[in-house]
């Protein structure tokens, strides 16, 4: 069962992210993991540095309209009720495009610690590698 903190969910900006990250749900169950979030990521903000995960990452488009880039491939068009599948090891990116807030529900499994890591807690791993000297933002 998931309970709502007494003080309700805490949202970070990370240093160097255009997004902000309210984690709703971190579980680490005999070596198999799942992270939840709201993804938040502003109007008119920059792509997210192109990146690859060690985990799958799902992104389920609740409100807004963006694009989104898997690996070498185009920009595609994303909106609400798009779900975006990303394998492990493939690079991504996602940009909003549209006159508002473009949020999504991402998922992640295997997880880790979000919270640590959005606070500066735990230094990035493995699961965020920075790509951007393969592909471009833009």
């Amino acid at each position: 069962m998931l309970s709502v903190p007494p003080d309700g969910f805490k949202s970070y900006d990370p240093d160097g992210s255009p997004n902000s990250f309210t984690p709703l749900l971190n579980l680490n169950i005999a070596n198999a993991g799942v992270v939840a979030c709201l993804e938040v990521f502003p109007q008119g903000g920059e792509a997210i540095p192109p990146h690859q995960h060690q985990a799958t990452e799902v992104f389920l488009v609740l409100t807004g309209e963006g694009e989104a880039r898997i690996g070498a491939g185009p920009w595609q068009e994303i909106g609400k009720g798009t779900a975006l599948a990303v394998p492990p090891e493939t690079t991504h990116t996602i940009r909003n495009t549209g006159d508002g807030e473009l949020v999504c529900l991402t998922i992640m499994t295997p997880g880790e610690d979000l919270t640590a890591l959005l606070t500066g807690a735990a230094k990035a791993s493995a699961l965020d590698i920075v790509d951007a000297g393969r592909h471009g933002g833009g």
